[in-house]
């Protein structure tokens, strides 16, 4: 993906997001902010957020941390299944 293209995905986010909450206020960090927010609720790893946002330190990123999906609750989610698959075999 071209740097460019990736800047228009996030301005079309940043439109979207300011459309859905009804206002139309709209600054770069917005869209930066939602960006990351989105990034890390779709499961990306918090290292590559912050290096598609350009922060040099990990704790700029940490920030998002509390977004991301629960890995002990992945783990038991993962068991489960397969748990289920024997038990179906």
């Amino acid at each position: 993906m071209q740097f460019t293209d990736l800047l228009e995905c996030i301005a079309q986010l940043g439109r979207r997001h300011h459309r859905l909450a009804g206002t139309d206020r709209r600054h770069i960090h917005d869209l930066r902010h939602t960006t990351a927010s989105w990034l890390v609720g779709q499961g990306v790893s918090l290292p590559m957020v912050g290096k598609l946002l350009g922060h040099t330190t990990t704790v700029t990123t940490a920030r998002y941390a509390h977004l991301a999906t629960d890995p002990v609750r992945e783990a038991l989610e993962k068991i489960t299944a397969a748990m289920g698959r024997t038990a179906n075999a």
